[in-house]
């Protein structure tokens, strides 16, 4: 028999106070509280106790409780896919920045950047909105300027002219997609555009 039930049938036949019934149960008085309370509700006798099962006495004493309400908004990827669909200049991003405006209105929390793209991504990969690219070893080298200008220093002094271009570098990336190559590196001086791109690519 459990102790709740023991302190259901002690309570129940009366007698004894609820301090009495903890004491001899070694039973909080938070635990024979509620029992007491469970009985007024319910109107049980100790006959009515004594037939319950302890799977009974438990649901009544502790019933199953509905699903925690998140604090956070939960977007809806549905539709934000269906746009991405329709118009390719639709960044995810855009979309996080329209959940943040959407979660500060419902007085909700909003979901990390990095989170809304995972999930972003895992509803577009169940709903089929992936696309796979295949590409040939050495085919392709994808190059673009990446990261802020620098500028070339002097090892002894630590001096440099901002004005002179040939002390500035902008750094450019190139990658073949396969197999997985990344190449970093700089380029001296954008006094002519078009030659230093077409170098860089070379």
């Amino acid at each position: 028999m459990s102790k709740r039930k023991k302190i259901l049938l002690m309570l129940a036949k009366g007698g004894i106070s609820q301090a009495g019934v903890a004491a001899a149960l070694h039973a909080s008085k938070r635990d024979v509280s509620a029992c007491a309370k469970a009985i007024r509700e319910h109107g049980l006798t100790f006959d009515d106790v004594a037939a319950m099962g302890a799977a009974e006495v438990d649901g009544m004493l502790a019933p199953p409780r509905g699903p925690r309400e998140s604090a956070y908004l939960a977007p809806d990827m549905g539709p934000l896919i269906a746009r991405k669909k329709r118009s390719r200049k639709l960044t995810v991003k855009m979309f996080w920045m329209e959940h943040c405006v959407a979660a500060e209105a419902a007085g909700k929390r909003a979901y990390s950047y990095q989170a809304f793209c995972e999930m972003f991504a895992d509803a577009a990969e169940r709903a089929g909105a992936t696309r796979r690219l295949a590409h040939e070893p050495g085919a392709k080298a994808y190059i673009d300027w990446a990261g802020d200008t620098a500028w070339l220093t002097d090892r002894l002094t630590g001096a440099m002219n901002l004005n002179l271009p040939r002390f500035r570098l902008h750094p450019y990336a190139a990658v073949l997609a396969a197999p997985s190559i990344c190449l970093a590196s700089n380029s001296s001086g954008l006094r002519c555009p078009s030659a230093e791109w077409i170098r860089t690519r070379l």
